[in-house]
């Protein structure tokens, strides 16, 4: 998410859980329309590269494509999305622009340490840089990240 809103892509994120074409989606979802001006950077970055299958002659060997690598963001960072072709319906609100998208942070019930979710990216970026700081991170065993608060 981060990525995308860091280029100018309009994110939206619901309020509420929400139903769309009989599938339930939880609270916190995050919903990218392409109806915006950066379009074709949003569909580079969830559609699978086609490299086509050209050949030299029918019959013949496949002319190998110029550049093999792969770009698609959704797939690289393991993004579990759903494409609708109708408009998704919901209390959604919109994100401000090129702001970071939040981490989910739980405070345990002692106030003394916090807990991060591995299901965030921005969470890895936190650990990584408070590791770089010498902070104490400590993983439970589901993942996710336990640090002090020190405030």
């Amino acid at each position: 998410m981060n990525a995308l809103s860091a280029n100018g892509i309009r994110i939206e994120q619901a309020k509420e859980a929400f139903t769309h074409n009989g599938k339930q989606y939880p609270a916190k979802s995050f919903i990218i329309r392409t109806n915006q001006a950066f379009r074709p950077h949003i569909l580079d970055m969830f559609e699978a590269q086609d490299h086509p299958n050209d050949f030299e002659y029918a019959g013949g060997p496949p002319i190998p494509p110029y550049d093999a690598a792969g770009w698609t963001l959704a797939y690289l960072m393991h993004i579990n999305f759903d494409r609708a072709y109708d408009d998704v319906k919901g209390n959604f609100e919109t994100l401000p622009y090129g702001e970071p998208v939040n981490v989910i942070v739980q405070t345990l019930p002692n106030n003394k340490f916090f807990l991060l979710s591995n299901k965030e990216n921005e969470t890895f970026r936190l650990v990584n840089e408070l590791l770089s700081k010498k902070e104490k991170v400590y993983r439970t065993v589901e993942g996710n990240f336990i640090i002090a608060n020190n405030s």
